[in-house]
Parts: structure tokens; C-alpha cells; sequence
């Protein structure tokens, strides 16, 4: 099959060239130009239509080969799609679960340190107040309630 190597428009070319050469190796044979002409007509019109069919199928081979590649490219942009979708959400989790253990560790520093009777550690996002948070001691020469 032809148009598998050589496209329509090459096809036309290559006949043009094919049907010139042979008009003028008839000629210099010695056969009339008029005769030669009318032949090349006819065997043109026995082609033209295995032609068309033949450019017909190649036309819906080269559109079959374009949806495919789209659907490719379709299915390709879809999996890297869903690929960043997935780890956007495993980031998503690795960020809140960090962020979990901050203020998990923000919470362990401060109660410590409460039972250490130091200065407090400022909550993230608090602005740093000493002694708002502080737990009341108990002053010298005062009596604690508690037995």
C-alpha cells in the first residue's frame, strides 16, 4: 500500500513526474504526442479511483492516529493528575501531623516547666506575657490551706 510511505500530496507529484516521463520516452519513440496524451488520460482515469479510496483510508488512518495520540496525551495528563493529587495529600497529612506533634511538644515544654516552676514558654501565636501564665506560689510566712 502506497500511501503508507508517500502521502497524497507526494503521490500526485510522483505522478506527474511518472506520467511526464513517460510521454517523452513514447515521443522519442516515435509515437504522436496527441496519442500519448489520450493514453495517459486513460490510465489516469483507471487509477483515479483506487486513488480516492486509497486517499479516503489514508485520511481516516491519519485521523485514527491523531485521536489516538490525544487520548494518550489525555490519559497521561489524567494519571500525572491524579499522581500530584496523591501526594499533595500525603504532604497535606505529613503538615498537619507535624504540626500536631508542635503543639503536642508546646504543651509537654509548658507543663513541665509549669511543674518546674520556670517561666512559661509562650504559646505560638500568644504574645509573650511573663507571669500571665505563671501559677501562684506561695509567699513566705503565710499559711497554706491545704493538710
Amino acid at each position: 500500500h502506497i500511501l503508507r510511505s508517500c502521502p497524497p500530496p507526494d503521490l500526485r507529484e510522483a505522478w506527474q513526474r511518472l506520467g511526464g516521463a513517460y510521454q517523452a520516452v513514447m515521443e522519442e519513440a516515435g509515437f504522436d504526442s496527441d496519442w500519448v496524451e489520450a493514453r495517459l488520460a486513460e490510465l489516469h482515469a483507471e487509477q483515479f479511483a483506487a486513488q480516492e479510496k486509497q486517499t479516503e483510508n489514508w485520511n481516516r488512518m491519519q485521523m485514527a492516529q491523531e485521536e489516538m495520540r490525544q487520548y494518550e496525551l489525555l490519559r497521561a495528563c489524567r494519571r500525572h493528575e491524579q499522581r500530584t493529587a496523591r501526594e499533595t495529600k500525603k504532604l497535606s497529612k505529613r503538615h498537619a501531623s507535624a504540626a500536631r506533634a508542635e503543639r503536642a511538644i508546646g504543651r509537654l515544654l509548658r507543663r513541665v516547666e509549669r511543674l518546674q516552676g520556670a517561666a512559661p514558654v509562650p504559646r505560638p501565636g500568644c504574645p509573650a506575657e511573663r507571669g500571665k501564665h505563671q501559677r501562684p506560689t506561695a509567699k513566705h510566712g503565710t499559711k497554706s490551706t491545704t493538710r
